[in-house]
């Protein structure tokens, strides 16, 4: 580890410990001697994609940002309503993708292809020991609902009903659109490859004897790192991809619009009983226009072809900062 990334590695465990504690600070007096283990394992989550991040945005802001979107994400936060093992399992995910990540290059890169295997035979292990020790940290059989599927663009609203969450906040869901597109122009068939299998383990029904909860880890902690290499390109951006950013406002906005159309649904049904959910969705709708605008100031930079990137990063980590702290507060109360 060189030396630069040694002290940024320690700032970003300063502030993911800090971001940690004061999350869940307010329901410290409910949590049992167990629960407890909730604030080291979202720190150590975090600062483990962190590093795996690092590999790919080189740059801090990046990185700490794919951090805490696994760290502090929906995925990692629900894993509350279970036993807090399931918790320190997912933290240990992104490190167990470290080898593969940081491993063998030249004429043993071959190796990694057996390292990338480490994070599925973690798992495996993990609901071995699970059933042995009869812990049942996270239920086999999971049965999804259509509010897990709408939880995917409003996670933070359904964080007490849904499963469990596997969206994303509002406005990291810009760069991670640019980061997967990145990912598909770059033909990185491996990453790829990686996530499809995740995302299909993850909705199958149980496999080896492990719930899809767990196995949704892989393709959370691979969104994570997309966000970070989103965050670097919209920042580093020119005015040739001004077709891309283009299409992913177009996106972000049309998010905005199914989000009010939710809300609307809520607000019509019988004597008002879902119209909490109707406020929660018209505040979820305003973030992702939150999203939209962050995205047309650095798409009106690109126009004026003015490059004043420190411009561009206090807009997006002003967005991004923001919509992080109040949607990890909002999952918290939601679910303790």
């Amino acid at each position: 580890m060189s030396k630069r990334l040694y002290i940024w590695t320690i700032c970003a465990a300063i502030i993911y410990a800090g971001f940690s504690v004061y999350i869940y600070f307010p329901h410290f007096k409910s949590f049992s001697i167990f629960e407890f283990l909730f604030v080291p394992a979202a720190c150590l989550a975090a600062l483990g994609t962190f590093l795996v991040a690092k590999r790919w945005a080189l740059s801090f802001p990046a990185s700490l940002f794919a951090g805490a979107m696994y760290g502090f994400g929906p995925f990692m936060l629900s894993l509350g309503k279970f036993h807090p093992a399931a918790s320190l399992l997912a933290a240990a995910i992104p490190w167990s993708f470290l080898p593969a990540v940081y491993g063998p290059s030249g004429r043993h890169r071959w190796l990694r292809v057996v390292l990338v295997l480490l994070p599925f035979i973690l798992i495996i292990i993990f609901f071995r020991l699970n059933e042995t020790l009869r812990l049942f940290a996270v239920p086999i059989q999971i049965q999804w609902t259509r509010y897990d599927l709408a939880g995917l663009i409003a996670p933070v609203v359904l964080a007490k009903i849904n499963t469990v969450s596997f969206g994303f906040y509002h406005c990291p869901v810009a760069p991670l659109l640019i980061g997967f597109l990145m990912l598909i122009k770059a033909s990185r068939p491996a990453v790829l490859l990686l996530l499809a299998v995740g995302t299909t383990l993850a909705v199958a029904p149980a496999l080896f004897g492990v719930s899809p909860v767990m196995w949704a880890a892989i393709p959370s902690l691979c969104c994570a790192v997309l966000v970070g290499v989103g965050i670097e390109a919209l920042v580093y951006s020119a005015k040739s991809d001004k077709t891309t950013v283009l299409s992913v406002i177009a996106a972000v906005a049309m998010l905005a619009v199914t989000v009010l159309f939710l809300a609307v649904r809520c607000q019509g049904i019988f004597a008002g009983l879902a119209e909490g959910y109707a406020r929660e969705f018209v505040w979820s709708a305003k973030m992702y226009l939150i999203a939209v605008v962050m995205l047309a100031v650095i798409f009106a930079t690109m126009l004026l072809d003015l490059r004043y990137r420190p411009f561009r990063w206090i807009i997006v980590i002003a967005g991004l900062a923001v919509d992080i702290y109040l949607g990890a507060i909002l999952m918290a109360a939601k679910i303790f």
